[in-house]
């Protein structure tokens, strides 16, 4: 872990940047199951002139965070969905701190986390996560990224784009609904879990995945609600 974290801070991003890498996140990541946007899709999300987003994209793109050729689509790289999901680690942390111990509305502690979440010392964050007892979710409900390795393999993909015969660990989810964070406890999903994934039905691109000796069908459709990382040996 402190190999990883060591690599994040040598990047010396500035905000600016964190955001672009954080919005691009939410875009391609966690609001949708596309891995490209349009430079104006990301100028609307981010309330910013297009022309801002083109000039912030080559500054990006010189340190190798996206995937971008002028007037085609956005897409984070490795280096850059790793980089992101740590700012939107950060922030959920800093979002449950608020609310949870400083007794902050819900409604009032994203502001805050907006501006403590480009506080650059991995080891605060480290032990502000311990200290409020490794929660799973900020108060919005939204799962908190885990990231426990400097492996490339740990970067965040749908459970509907993965391999069979390979195992992950699931990260999030992106549905936070009861209903659905009901439906998890009945196949008996969590945050945290490793899973195999036996087979990939070309029927209907539904899953069997196997937790230690149990197997659990998934549908596509929540299949691309779930966020994993791949688990290696």
């Amino acid at each position: 872990m402190r190999k990883y974290f060591t690599l994040l801070l040598e990047m010396d991003l500035t905000q600016t940047e964190e955001n672009y890498l954080k919005g691009l996140y939410r875009l391609t990541i966690e609001h949708d199951t596309q891995d490209e946007v349009g430079s104006t899709e990301l100028a609307t999300h981010l309330a910013v002139k297009p022309a801002s987003v083109n000039e912030m994209l080559k500054k990006l793109k010189e340190k190798e965070l996206v995937s971008y050729v002028k007037y085609g689509k956005i897409s984070l790289t490795q280096k850059g969905r790793s980089q992101a999901l740590h700012i939107v680690r950060k922030h959920r942390i800093w979002e449950t701190f608020l609310f949870q111990e400083l007794e902050y509305e819900d409604n009032e502690v994203h502001e805050i986390a907006e501006q403590l979440e480009h506080i650059q010392s991995p080891d605060l964050i480290d032990r502000l996560f311990k200290y409020l007892g490794k929660p799973k979710k900020d108060p919005h409900g939204e799962a908190i990224p885990t990231v426990k390795t400097d492996n490339e393999n740990s970067i965040p993909i749908f459970l509907s784009k993965v391999k069979r015969n390979q195992s992950y660990m699931i990260l999030s989810f992106k549905d936070t609904s009861k209903s659905f964070l009901q439906y998890m406890e009945k196949l008996d999903l969590h945050i945290g879990d490793t899973i195999l994934i036996k087979e990939i039905l070309d029927f209907d691109r539904s899953f069997i995945v196997a937790k230690e000796e149990k197997e659990i069908h998934i549908s596509e459709q929540v299949s691309a609600t779930i966020l994993v990382s791949r688990k290696t040996q």
